[in-house]
């Protein structure tokens, strides 16, 4: 564990791996919160029923 710990502090310490990990954090939390945002003419309804409909598969019969 105390390894473990270590290998982080000297991760961080790397400049560019810190942006890296920082901006992929920042596209994960951009992605998490515009799956909530409603697009306009989009039918939450309808788009349950085509998951629905497509949830065994393309080639389900």
């Amino acid at each position: 564990m105390r390894k473990a710990i270590e290998t982080l502090k000297n991760i961080w310490k790397i400049e560019d791996l810190r942006q890296r990990i920082l901006i992929t954090i920042l596209f994960v939390a951009i992605y998490r919160f515009g799956s909530y945002v409603v697009l306009p003419g989009i039918n939450p309804g309808m788009l349950t029923k085509l998951h629905e409909q497509t949830s065994e598969g393309l080639l389900a019969c």
